[in-house]
């Protein structure tokens, strides 16, 4: 009887330890935030930068420990209903698979572990926000989401649309409140893994008497070979250390340079080029120059002008490099010939100017802006009145030139070399 009671306090026992092994499980779930018709992911967007830091920092820590497992990585793209539908799956799938290579080259987890999904617009997300919120005439909206399909179609034909329904509501009105509030975060990626781990519990002392009523325990050895649990992952908390980014795949480095041309000059038949040098995340230097000789002495005509300025800039509000409201400080020097006919003017030397600037940067793609910008300042110089005589040209008079006003006028196409996607 000895022998079967300790039978069956031995199969109890491995019954014990099998169920305390148990599989423990944990889900990381993050976002990453996109400008509007943007796939490359800015670090300085939002709070991009500490989240995705953390996010490697965890994965990092998570892939060395033995005892877990991440068996597969989703990675879900989405945009907001601005543009066409089938450009924002397009979008949206890039802003996912930009998230795995980036990911992919700076953590230990291999390409082939994710997948990678494009969902285009979020609709789910944007219906939270709407009745979470107090915007004008939410209940229609909400209506119009929850019932109108994302396509009507009648007869194989698209006759009409969610967005089409949105975009008619009471003029727009809502549709640019959302425009400006929620879709913004309608621009995202969204990391989700699960983090498996096996722990094991260690059981009870089993004892059981035996008919002598004699109290008999499990051997030593047995009792030895339980573990202790390992921490759970669940009890951990988001890690928030940065890291040292390496190489990242999908992340465009930004450009500290930028060449421009004043479209008002080219109208003007004046060639120029100017240079920008981005410093001190918000500062730059521009330097712009110009030179034009277009003369045909048969007709008295000549047409000279050459000359430059140097500026320096501080930009406002723009998330990324050259972009948004800017104001300057520039000095100018230039220096002319004009003459259409009976008369001429010409510059006696230099001319100098020099003023404060405002404009606009406005982003065209992620290499182009247009430039607009305005100064207002002071310029100074003497010039020459003249007239063509007998193919000569005589001197007439010398005048002062005293001017405080409108110095400067900029309409610039403006590149970007390296792109404006690692902005400030």
């Amino acid at each position: 009887m000895n022998v079967r009671y300790s039978l069956l306090g031995l199969l109890f026992v491995m019954a014990q330890v099998a169920v305390a092994q148990q599989m423990r499980c944990d889900t990381i779930f993050t976002t990453v935030n996109f400008e509007r018709g943007y796939s490359v992911i800015d670090l300085d967007y939002k709070d991009n930068r500490s989240t995705l830091e953390g996010l490697c920092e965890r994965l990092r820590t998570l892939s060395s420990d033995p005892g877990l497992s991440i068996d597969s990585v989703m990675v879900q793209g989405f945009a907001s209903p601005d543009g066409l539908t089938s450009k924002n799956i397009i979008l949206a799938e890039k802003r996912a698979r930009n998230i795995v290579s980036y990911l992919s080259s700076v953590t230990p987890l291999p390409e082939n572990l994710f997948s990678v999904e494009s969902s285009g617009v979020d609709w789910e997300k944007l219906e939270r926000m709407v009745g979470e919120s107090a915007m004008p005439y939410r209940d229609e909206v909400l209506e119009i989401i929850r019932t109108v399909p994302v396509w009507v179609i009648r007869g194989g034909k698209i006759v009409d649309s969610r967005k089409r329904r949105l975009g008619m509501l009471h003029g727009g009105k809502p549709y640019n409140y959302m425009a400006e509030n929620f879709f913004p975060a309608l621009r995202h990626a969204d990391f989700r893994t699960i983090v498996c781990m096996t722990s094991v519990i260690t059981p009870p002392s089993v004892s059981y008497k035996s008919e002598d009523d004699s109290v008999e325990t499990l051997s030593p050895a047995l009792e030895a070979s339980t573990e202790t649990v390992v921490e759970r992952i669940a009890d951990e908390a988001p890690a928030e250390t940065p890291v040292t980014s390496g190489q990242q795949t999908g992340l465009r480095k930004p450009g500290l340079l930028a060449l421009k041309t004043n479209m008002l000059y080219d109208l003007a038949a004046v060639p120029n080029l100017g240079v920008e040098i981005s410093f001190c995340k918000k500062y730059s230097l521009s330097v712009n120059g110009m030179y034009a000789w277009w003369s045909n002495d048969a007709r008295h005509r000549f047409y000279r002008i050459y000359g430059g300025d140097v500026e320096l800039r501080r930009y406002l509000g723009g998330r990324r490099l050259f972009e948004g409201h800017h104001i300057g400080a520039y000095c100018q020097m230039l220096t002319y010939d004009f003459s259409f006919g009976r008369k001429g003017i010409m510059g006696d030397k230099w001319t100098y100017g020099a003023g404060l600037s405002y404009g606009y940067s406005l982003s065209l793609s992620n290499r182009l802006n247009i430039d607009f910008s305005i100064g207002v300042g002071y310029l100074w110089g003497k010039y020459k009145k003249y007239h063509p005589a007998d193919g000569c040209y005589v001197w007439d008079s010398t005048n002062s030139r005293k001017w405080f006003g409108p110095t400067n006028a900029e309409i610039s196409l403006v590149y970007v070399i390296g792109g404006k996607g690692g902005s400030r």
